[in-house]
């Protein structure tokens, strides 16, 4: 739809006569056309891609935990890079993340367990 509002002015310009606007991206260089293929590919495909492959190889269980992880690690970085202050609440609720993940990743398991079910899709 979006290229249809950005397109269509544009492309209906001679059957209409009007004097259409030039595209809004028509002076952008190429190193920043460059820049959103690499965002693109890289920072999106690739890891939408093995996001994917992670999820059908880690059970549901144990990957729960870990999507904890980027909220924590991320405000540990606005501690450390930005000097940001956390009150005891986010301190404790980070603290209980990664005792979580070090638990899970720690014990032993074994394949069929009750706390661990066997896979059914494969």
């Amino acid at each position: 739809m979006l290229a249809v509002l950005v397109l269509g002015p544009w492309l209906l310009s001679p059957l209409t006569h009007s004097n259409a606007q030039p595209l809004p991206f028509a002076h952008v260089s190429p190193t920043a056309w460059l820049a959103l293929s690499v965002s693109g590919l890289f920072c999106t495909a690739l890891t939408t891609l093995l996001w994917n492959w992670g999820i059908h190889h880690v059970p549901a269980s144990r990957a729960g935990v870990f999507l904890n992880i980027e909220p924590a690690l991320g405000s540990y970085l606005g501690v450390r890079m930005l000097g940001e202050h956390l009150g005891p609440y986010a301190w404790a609720g980070g603290g209980l993340i990664l005792a979580a993940a070090i638990t899970l990743t720690t014990r032993g398991h074994q394949p069929g367990s009750v706390a661990e079910p066997a896979v059914i899709l494969e």
